[in-house]
């Protein structure tokens, strides 16, 4: 029997659901401030400056556009919802992240060959556990969904190659994105790091999630 999918334009986002969503990054990166500031043992602070719905092709050219390179950390989403939950650094906020858990500020990083280093690719593993996983248990303790992430994949690539082979590997039918813009700064220093999460759920895992936060969506 066919499966019937979820038609997405008759879908209406409105305040209300962004503001859910928000909430649930907000409780998110709380955790995550937390758990980084242990980590490396100084304070981190999270803020989420906004929160948006669009497509993959603007969300791609929200965050700086295909050609852009960028540093991907990619878990998959199992369980009563599927899909896909990006976090996307520049190099540079990368080189400056990983200075402060390496406690080695002058760290010299290349842009496409860096994860070569074992150190660099398991504490960006680290990052990706610690950032996607905070995230997704804030996800599933207020919708009471069973989520299952995937381990982490890190990879540097332009910004339209990361997308693309991470929707397809799993072959879900995706269509909106979850664009929350994430700004992360170590007390002590003035300079701040943006990030973006993207969490793409699968078409039919749409209204369930809606759903079980208590804010269905409505044609």
């Amino acid at each position: 029997m066919t499966k019937n999918k979820t038609n997405l334009d008759n879908l209406k986002f409105d305040a209300i659901h962004l503001d859910v969503l928000r909430e649930i990054g907000n409780i998110g990166a709380a955790n995550s401030a937390t758990a980084l500031s242990h980590l490396v043992k100084k304070r981190i602070e999270m803020q989420l400056p906004s929160v948006k719905v669009t497509d993959i092709n603007e969300a791609v050219e929200e965050i700086g556009g295909p050609e852009r390179v960028v540093v991907q950390l990619l878990l998959q989403i199992k369980g009563d919802i599927q899909g896909s939950l990006f976090f996307l650094l520049s190099v540079d906020d990368t080189k400056t992240l990983l200075g402060y858990l390496l406690d080695e500020p002058s760290i010299e990083i290349e842009s496409l060959n860096f994860l070569e280093s074992e150190l660099m690719r398991s504490t960006l593993y680290e990052i990706g556990n610690i950032l996607c996983g905070s995230y997704l248990t804030a996800l599933a303790d207020l919708t009471s969904l069973h989520i299952y992430p995937s381990l982490p994949a890190v990879c540097v690539d332009m910004l339209g190659a990361t997308m693309t082979s991470g929707l397809l590997e799993e072959g879900y039918q995706m269509e909106s994105v979850l664009i929350i813009e994430t700004m992360l700064q170590e007390q002590a220093h003035s300079s701040v790091m943006k990030g973006n999460f993207l969490l793409v759920p699968d078409n039919d895992s749409i209204q369930p999630l809606f759903q079980a936060l208590g804010v269905p969506l409505h044609g």
